[in-house]
């Protein structure tokens, strides 16, 4: 296994750079961040639960079935809404066409290799 690991010869190899420095630009991942970007998807879940096992609710746990439904439905509703708002989203369109996709995939290369040029020239001054 040690040849998946070995430099190819002839490729200069770059110094390593530490991580504080390579990812300054980054936000934090703290709490805040994981609820902010999550709790829409846990909510989902919890209301999936709720319609899954809304049937047995009154049966094992004395809670109304349609309590349970309301609740269910009313944690989706608030979910979607923290879906919506989550802090990052792929901003790209849905499309079927595939000249639209490769409009908008060309021009996120670009944008990319513009933001790779601004770096480069960045790390030469």
């Amino acid at each position: 296994m040690s040849f998946i690991f070995r430099a190819r010869v002839g490729v200069p190899s770059h110094p390593p750079t530490p991580l504080r420095a390579r990812f300054a630009h980054a936000r934090p991942m703290n709490f805040s961040y994981y609820f902010r970007q999550y709790i829409g998807f846990i909510l989902a879940v919890l209301s999936f639960a709720g319609v899954a096992f809304a049937g047995v609710s009154e049966r094992d746990y004395g809670i109304p079935t349609n309590t349970v439904l309301y609740a269910s439905v009313g944690a989706c509703l608030v979910g979607l809404a923290f879906h919506e708002c989550r802090p990052f989203q792929r901003k790209a369109r849905m499309t079927f066409s595939k000249e639209e996709h490769d409009q908008e995939w060309a021009a996120f290369k670009a944008e990319v290799a513009a933001a790779q040029a601004e770096a480069d020239g960045k790390k030469t001054d």
